[in-house]
């Protein structure tokens, strides 16, 4: 194979896979459907042969991180196999929402953490700015060295609460925003007929926020 017939290849997979990623399944009420037949509901499911606990799989779970990050900013609902056993339903929409709740608990913990870092990054560059000031008062020349020593840790601390504050802790937010989504996704009823649509440029805008 050359590689003008490689680069071919690749293009040709790329459209097929912008079709298929363009085509959104949908419900009546314009919500997004994540559906999810029987025999994947079973790959889902991780039992533990120790203590026959179940939990979802790792697979699933970066399945459903993937469909988390896709539709962020829509409205989520479940469809589970109409062939699936009550019992399996119940038992995957426990474990569905458990995980999910366990990821906004993690993160609020994490947001709090944050927060107490940027207030102890903060003070500590006030603390080195006073010091800055007490060094280039009251010391003399030979010492002065230690001022701009006191000026690179205060441009660290500080710089380092600004970081931690205006970029790592809207990200956070914002995954926490898109578990809850998913948490509070509707588990539809078995008859809830589902529709296909091609996304538009809108529908574009708004997934890639």
């Amino acid at each position: 194979m050359t590689f003008k017939e490689y680069r071919d290849l690749k293009k040709i997979e790329k459209q097929e896979l912008k079709k298929i990623a363009q085509k959104v399944p949908y419900d009546h009420n314009g919500n997004i459907v994540l559906q999810l037949w029987d025999s994947e509901i079973k790959k889902s499911f991780y039992i533990d042969a120790n203590d026959d606990s179940i939990s979802l799989t790792t697979d699933f779970k970066n399945y459903l991180y993937s469909f988390r990050d896709s539709f962020a900013n829509e409205t989520i609902s479940v469809k589970l196999d109409p062939k699936s056993s009550v019992q399996s339903k119940q038992k995957f929409e426990k474990l569905y929402q458990s995980f999910f709740k366990f990821n906004i608990l993690k993160l609020a913990k994490e947001l709090k953490a944050n927060l107490i870092n940027i207030i102890i990054c903060f003070i500590c560059g006030l603390i080195v700015i006073t010091s800055i000031i007490l060094v280039e008062t009251l010391a003399h020349n030979n010492i002065k060295f230690l001022s701009i020593i006191f000026e690179i840790l205060a441009w660290v601390f500080i710089w380092e609460s600004f970081d931690m504050l205006f970029f790592q802790r809207p990200k956070m937010r914002r995954e926490q925003l898109r578990n809850y989504h998913m948490y509070r996704a509707k588990f539809v009823n078995d008859k809830t007929s589902i529709n296909v649509r091609e996304i538009t440029y809108k529908d574009k805008s708004r997934l890639n926020k």
